[in-house]
């Protein structure tokens, strides 16, 4: 049986929604901390190519750049090092931002209620290149408790689909892949389930059909909201 489930984020527990201002807004923003002094069109078309770049070679490598790398030595290496690195955080927000913004899905939260209440182990493990985003959001809808380990690949450097970050995500929560501990959840697919479906976010791109764990942990590919849960044993 199923005691332990981790998701995915984006286009899972989250989506994004397109929003002309507050893209407008993070661009303007995103410029100002950097200094940049180029047109822009001209910054942010070569912003999407160096983007484009470190993404091809990451899918490639499975090892993701933490958020002061990204900037200093892929997306920026040609501004001063010192003051992309202190506004790296920041960067790596308004850059996701101006995709739109990032919402929960519909009932999400209920749904990590019911799963935690029929006695579910909850975890997420993300590719991602933000080390605060997923945090904020988790603390600012009152679900960071639910959640017994979260993974993030821009805090670990190991993605999706290495299998070293689904046995990292286990041993964080202290469960061997496949073997579930009894009374907790009921599923009768097994062990451990990782929900990650195909996604296409923006230039924030994923293709999940590739992302799936390693023996032992099970993939499923479909957020269900609460009230289309299979009925509790």
């Amino acid at each position: 049986m199923t005691d332990t489930i981790f998701f995915d984020v984006g286009n899972t527990l989250r989506i994004v929604i397109p929003d002309k201002a507050f893209s407008d807004a993070a661009e303007k923003e995103l410029m100002e901390l950097v200094g940049a002094t180029e047109p822009h069109d001209v910054f942010f078309e070569k912003l999407e190519k160096r983007w484009k770049k470190y993404r091809s070679e990451v899918k490639k490598t499975l090892i993701d750049a933490g958020e002061m790398e990204l900037w200093s030595q892929h997306l920026l290496p040609d501004y001063d090092s010192e003051r992309v690195c202190a506004h790296a955080g920041r960067l790596t927000r308004l850059w996701r931002d101006h995709d739109g913004r990032r919402v929960p899905r519909d009932d999400v939260k209920s749904t990590i209620i019911e799963l935690d209440r029929r006695g579910y182990t909850l975890g997420i493990i993300a590719n991602t290149i933000t080390e605060t985003e997923i945090p904020d959001w988790m603390i600012a809808d009152g679900v960071a408790h639910y959640f017994k380990a979260v993974i993030l690949s821009s805090k670990v450097r190991i993605r999706k689909p290495d299998p070293a970050i689904y046995f990292l995500a286990c041993r964080a929560i202290g469960k061997e892949p496949g073997q579930p501990h009894p009374g907790r959840g009921r599923h009768p697919q097994g062990g451990v389930r990782h929900h990650d479906p195909h996604r296409r976010t923006g230039h924030h791109q994923e293709r999940a059909s590739g992302d799936h764990p390693p023996s032992g942990l099970h993939h499923h590919p479909h957020f269900r909201a609460a009230g289309h849960l299979p009925a509790a044993e």
